[in-house]
């Protein structure tokens, strides 16, 4: 009996072990991917790529690098192998980049910056040279070359606070690595400098005046004020250049001035509409010396105008509005066509208007003039003003507003636009730097109907200007380009050269920052501790 029992025990469980519901695997959940950590990086040379990083490179050769981050960034990029050698040979466009430097003259530029002759000394093995030496000087050539062509040898706001107009940007080490792969180099350094039609022209007046330079046997006369009963080593010069010029009757070879000479200046000063007082100040001086057939003042002068070039943006587009400040003048251009131009009143030399490319982009019909908090107190107890609790002064719309009837507004920071004036007299004037930084037009209606086109919604504007004095605001489907920039030599649209006044004193400073990079200036431009 007990081993049936067992043996029916035994049957049941296993029965019932077989009939039992199948239970799932427990789910573990998929491991998350170790990321690889990457091995330590090694550059082939670690010395000198860590010489390259503290920015030691070369510094036992006493050449100081200028473009150290885009170097650094060039050599990352390429893991720090060479780029201008292959199979330990150096590549074509080595020869060719240095070639160009060495013309940079031409342009105004000093090819000891591009580091010609050390370069090729090493190409002519006058000197013993490290083939990473001459990797790194040949692409901070490229880099700094072409950068000085595209964007100015100088920082503008360096040498000009008020110069906001931006060169169009450049990516030399980005445009080094896809020239040296495309074997297209010389076509970059051809295309470097800018195109404008000026620039062309007074590249060419620059050339002329450096071949000129060399057969030069005429001194300038030095910047000097010169008055009877001086005596300089200037008098002598000028006393030849009268004589000249048919002043005066002959050169006794004094260095005194006496009243025979004063008479010649004053023949002079007469012949050429200026002041006839019988003093050799500077605008005398410049105008005897611009009868050489040399001048390092207007080679300087001409430096300092191609300079400007550059640092405008290299594509100015078919159809734009230029305003050349020290004309008085503004253009509307077309094809490069001046189609429309009025007088204009700018900035005066304490307040002056900044150079600066921007875009109209609506026009203001009857605008109210939100007056500046650095002009408040002028106008504080005028009639017509009024000031919010907030403390902002507003002059409202109408014949006497500061802004006239019509305002044409920009996109800039510096609360600079052009616009009307009640004060239309002061056109009458050839000087014209009476604001405070904006642009005010002669003609702004003639803008207007030049920016809106719509004949009837031209028409419907005249009729407001008329009959009232709300506010109104039209903006332009397409915003139209706005440079204001300030040469002083400037070929007009007719072709027509002019040399203008520097009406913010700020061409000298340009000029002197050429000559602190010339190794050769000319003796009258090298000052003494008493300059």
């Amino acid at each position: 009996m007990p081993v049936i029992f067992f043996l029916t025990l035994l049957i049941y469980s296993n029965t019932y072990a077989d009939n039992q519901p199948a239970t799932s695997p427990p789910t573990t959940q998929p491991a998350k991917p170790v990321k690889p950590v990457p091995p330590p990086y090694v550059a082939p040379d670690p010395d000198w790529a860590l010489r390259l990083e503290k920015g030691k490179v070369l510094i036992h050769k006493g050449i100081k690098l200028t473009q150290l981050p885009q170097l650094r960034d060039l050599y990352i990029k390429q893991n720090y192998q060479l780029v201008w050698y292959k199979n330990q040979q150096l590549i074509p466009e080595a020869k060719t980049l240095v070639e160009f430097t060495k013309t940079a003259k031409n342009d105004g530029l000093e090819p000891n910056d591009y580091f010609v002759t050390f370069l090729e000394n090493c190409f002519n093995q006058l000197s013993k040279c490290e083939e990473k030496d001459v990797d790194v000087l040949l692409s901070e050539a490229f880099i700094t070359y072409t950068t000085h062509l595209r964007q100015g040898r100088f920082k503008p706001r360096q040498v000009d606070g008020d110069w906001f107009m931006k060169p169009s940007p450049w990516n030399a080490v980005e445009v080094l690595l896809e020239t040296l792969k495309n074997g297209n180099i010389k076509e970059i350094l051809e295309n470097s400098p800018p195109k404008h039609s000026q620039y062309l022209k007074f590249r060419e007046m620059f050339n002329n005046m450096l071949a000129q330079k060399k057969h030069n046997t005429e001194a300038e006369i030095p910047k000097e004020r010169l008055k009877i009963g001086m005596q300089s080593p200037a008098v002598k010069l000028l006393r030849q250049r009268l004589v000249k010029l048919g002043d005066l009757s002959t050169d006794n070879n004094s260095d005194k001035f006496d009243e025979e000479l004063k008479e010649a200046v004053k023949a002079f000063q007469k012949r050429n509409h200026l002041k006839a007082d019988g003093l050799m100040g500077e605008q005398t001086r410049q105008l005897l010396n611009e009868g050489l057939s040399f001048s390092q003042s207007m080679l300087r002068h001409l430096q300092a105008t191609l300079e400007r070039w550059r640092w405008m943006p290299r594509e100015l587009g078919d159809n734009y509005i230029m305003v050349n400040l020290p004309t008085y003048r503004l253009d509307v251009i077309e094809e490069g066509k001046s189609i429309l131009n009025m007088k204009v009143v700018v900035g005066k030399p304490d307040r002056r208007s900044p150079t600066l490319d921007d875009k109209i982009t609506q026009v203001i019909i009857n605008p109210s003039w939100f007056v500046p908090p650095s002009l408040m107190s002028e106008h504080m107890g005028e009639r017509g003003f009024k000031i919010s609790k907030s403390g902002i002064m507003r002059q409202p719309p109408g014949d006497d507003n500061a802004l006239g009837r019509i305002k044409f507004s920009l996109t800039n920071g510096h609360n600079i636009y052009l616009h009307d004036t009640p004060k239309k007299h002061l056109f009458g004037n050839p000087a014209r730097a009476y604001s405070s930084g904006c642009i005010r037009l002669e003609e702004p209606f003639d803008l207007l109907m030049y920016l809106i086109k719509d004949e009837k919604k031209v028409e419907k504007i005249a009729e407001h200007l008329d009959t009232d004095t709300k506010t109104r605001y039209y903006p332009l489907t397409t915003p139209v380009p706005v440079y204001l920039t300030y040469q002083t030599l400037w070929f007009d649209f007719n072709g027509e050269l002019h040399k203008l006044k520097d009406i913010y004193d700020v061409d000298e400073d340009l000029m002197d920052a050429f000559i602190a990079i010339d190794p050769n200036p000319a003796p009258n431009e090298v000052k003494t501790q008493n300059d």
